[in-house]
């Protein structure tokens, strides 16, 4: 396990493939020392870097800016990473796949970045979501992997572009030839509900390559659905729901703006009236100018 008795910076001009895995990052990159965050920068020909297993709870935004402009593959899985700088990861320019599988993630950020990647694991953590913002700008995103979280709904809007319905093909990137995305959603305690019909009709219709669909793609919610296949959601019974719904909420709103204008035509001015008795009787007559009743005799009270 390297920890600390090494160089501040690697170098190499021909170095293209490092395996850094199995030793303890987390010492070298710990926030009370920085000697280590340019280690990697000295690689000018690096494309692949393999940096799993080094115990690593965070990733320090610095060292994602120092990597060498060369850097094409960043292996960074099984850690327990509860925090990833997604802001710094278009710096690596030529940066196109990246692993972060078995780690912590629980959250993604809202907001719009440049995202390069064609290849994105986050297979391997505890995600509840995947925020509408996240990849709206990964147009050249192929490969997504999303297995293995706690997604409980997938807004199909937050996908890429690209893995919407009616996209056959992904966009080629970089020295890539066109071929169908890939999409991994299995082990995930979908909700089986009509809130997801959405999302059910998207898997039957979608062309992306989605592996185990029909055998591991399950509910896990509510329990009585867990362990069945998304795909067994009846997509008519959540119409009739939904029209039901849309039918009652109708009627009480047709139902007030009808009979009110009606009732009011047949019934109003007898309705006045006898509001108008019962306040005269409730609150009384007063003389005018102050004088007592006995002073004022009348023989009739006509309305």
């Amino acid at each position: 396990h390297i920890g600390l008795r090494i160089s501040n910076i690697l170098n190499s001009t021909s170095l293209k493939y490092l395996d850094f895995s199995g030793n303890r990052l987390d010492i070298m990159w710990d926030s009370r020392r920085n000697q280590y965050l340019h280690l990697f920068q000295g690689l000018t020909k690096l494309t692949h870097l393999d940096i799993s297993e080094n115990q690593l709870k965070s990733f320090p935004p610095e060292v994602i800016v120092n990597l060498p402009p060369s850097l094409q593959m960043l292996r960074l899985d099984s850690h327990v990473l509860s925090y990833f700088p997604w802001g710094n990861i278009s710096v690596p320019e030529k940066l196109c796949h990246l692993n972060l599988s078995s780690n912590r993630l629980s959250f993604l950020p809202n907001i719009h970045f440049e995202l390069r990647l064609v290849s994105l694991d986050l297979s391997h953590n505890r995600l509840v979501a995947i925020p509408k913002a996240f990849l709206s700008q990964a147009i050249n995103l192929k490969n997504l992997m999303l297995n293995h979280n706690q997604l409980k709904i997938l807004d199909v809007q937050a996908l890429p572009l690209s893995f919407h319905t009616g996209y056959t093909f992904c966009p080629a990137g970089p020295h890539k030839n066109k071929s169908s995305c890939k999409l991994v959603l299995h082990a995930n305690p979908f909700t089986c509900s009509c809130v997801i019909s959405g999302f059910a009709k998207f898997l039957r219709e979608t062309s992306l390559d989605i592996p185990h669909l029909t055998t591991e793609v399950h509910c896990g919610f509510p329990e009585s659905l867990a362990g069945v296949n998304v795909l067994s959601i009846d997509l008519h019974s959540c119409q009739e729901i939904f029209g039901s719904v849309a039918f009652f909420c109708t009627l009480w709103l047709t139902l007030p703006a009808t009979s009110i204008p009606l009732l009011k035509h047949l019934y109003g001015w007898d309705l006045w009236y006898c509001i108008q008795i019962l306040w005269t009787g409730h609150k009384g007559h007063t003389p005018v100018n102050g004088g007592s009743m006995m002073d004022n005799q009348y023989d009739a009270f006509v309305v």
